[in-house]
């Protein structure tokens, strides 16, 4: 099954990107432009639904491998099983970089964030992180410039 051996190496190209992403996404926290159109988000977005595309293509390619009845035969069926299973585990190495790097984004907010608003309590800092509203540091200069205007 020559479309197996396609999606074997396709798989070990979402791995590659896999590295791709962690290097953007460190890039990404690095930045100190925290606007989204940034070249490297766009590229990190770009990627990342490559990726997601990808995977979604071999998804339905294994499942049209699997409904023809040549899949039954026990060397078509190991090695269909080795690329399902390679499939699930990249898809969970997906999964667990964009959480640790949501996670490490949610730290790298708050830090940014008790910088300028270093009085700013637990649950202040809580709700600007997850708030996803734009560029955390710009917001608390914004509400330091106009709580000052107040006083």
């Amino acid at each position: 099954m020559a479309q197996l051996g396609d999606i074997d190496r396709g798989i070990d190209g979402i791995r590659g990107n896999l590295k791709q992403l962690q290097m953007l996404q460190q890039r990404s926290l690095a930045d100190t432009d925290e606007s989204p159109n940034t070249q490297t988000n766009r590229e990190l977005n770009s990627l990342s639904a490559s990726t997601m595309s990808m995977y979604r293509d071999y998804v339905q390619r294994l499942k049209t491998i699997k409904a023809n009845p040549e899949s039954g035969s026990v060397m078509a069926s190991s090695q269909l099983r080795k690329v399902d299973e390679k499939l699930k585990n990249a898809i969970t190495e997906y999964q667990q970089v964009e959480v640790d790097f949501q996670s490490r984004l949610r730290d790298h907010m708050a830090r940014r964030y008790r910088i300028v608003r270093p009085d700013a309590s637990d649950e202040e800092v809580r709700q600007a992180t997850e708030s996803g509203s734009g560029p955390v540091f710009s917001q608390a200069v914004s509400d330091k410039y106009n709580m000052t205007k107040l006083i």
